[in-house]
């Protein structure tokens, strides 16, 4: 399921509105029109946001932390988030394993068990891609 957005939300009303609107008669001192103009206007202002967005300084940094975390996996065995944090002086071992969730999330590590439940980082196995 997608996440319910600013800019889907605006879409899923102007669409309803224009379902609605030959039906409905304004109350206020404003037509329907005038609020279709409005609704577009903000979905307008949400895109010329978003295409302006810019990494933060933290993304920033964190992308760079993930590519130090997929080379440190690509030259050994599977890893718990905390030795991870270790190997590379992060402050945490819940930022080593919030960074690792998310490149698991994209694909790009697997979780597999390790000895007594825990849960270890690893490389995807090029065998196994569909």
């Amino acid at each position: 399921m997608k996440k319910l957005t600013k800019k889907v939300a605006l879409s899923v009303a102007l669409d309803a509105l224009n379902l609605v609107a030959d039906q409905m008669t304004p109350n206020a001192d404003w037509t329907f029109d005038e609020v279709k103009a409005k609704l577009s206007e903000m979905m307008a202002a949400l895109d010329k946001k978003s295409t302006n967005a810019k990494p933060t300084k933290a993304q920033q940094e964190n992308a760079e932390v993930k590519e130090r975390m997929l080379d440190l996996l690509a030259s050994g065995e599977p890893m718990r988030a905390t030795d991870v944090a270790k190997e590379l002086g992060l402050s945490s071992g819940q930022k080593a394993s919030a960074l690792l969730n998310a490149l698991e999330k994209a694909g790009e590590v697997v979780k597999v068990k390790g000895e007594k439940g825990a849960t270890l980082f690893t490389l995807p196995d090029p065998d196994d891609e569909e």
